[in-house]
């Protein structure tokens, strides 16, 4: 039986802002179907909290950044690029940094191409 303070709507913000956490951890650590699963409770949540928001988008971002799809990376954090910078601290906001700098780059060096004889 959950505490009393977790019911309700505030237990409602607090469960989405924990799922939001868990997703991010999840896809960091490359558990994709627990990650999905999360981002899916914070999504359907009736009144999730902006953090909760902007760690399930962060997810999804660390997921299409490993799976190598830089059109949908790229639309993700144009699409939730206010909420990722103004909702997630310090640490955070410099992965969503680093990701929109990758992007900005060619997807290939030199160092990856061959040479014409």
């Amino acid at each position: 039986m959950p505490p009393r303070w977790i019911e309700g709507a505030n237990g409602e913000v607090q469960r989405s802002a924990a799922h939001g956490i868990r997703a991010w951890t999840r896809a960091a650590t490359g558990n994709l179907a627990g990650a999905e699963e999360d981002i899916g409770k914070v999504r359907s949540t009736r009144a999730p909290g902006s953090a909760a928001l902007a760690h399930a988008s962060l997810a999804e971002a660390l997921m299409l950044e490993r799976a190598g799809d830089r059109a949908k990376l790229g639309a993700l954090l144009r699409r939730d690029q206010r909420l990722l910078l103004a909702s997630l601290d310090m640490r955070e906001r410099s992965v969503i940094r680093a990701m929109q700098r990758m992007l900005k780059a060619a997807a290939t060096t030199v160092y990856r191409t061959q040479l014409d004889p």
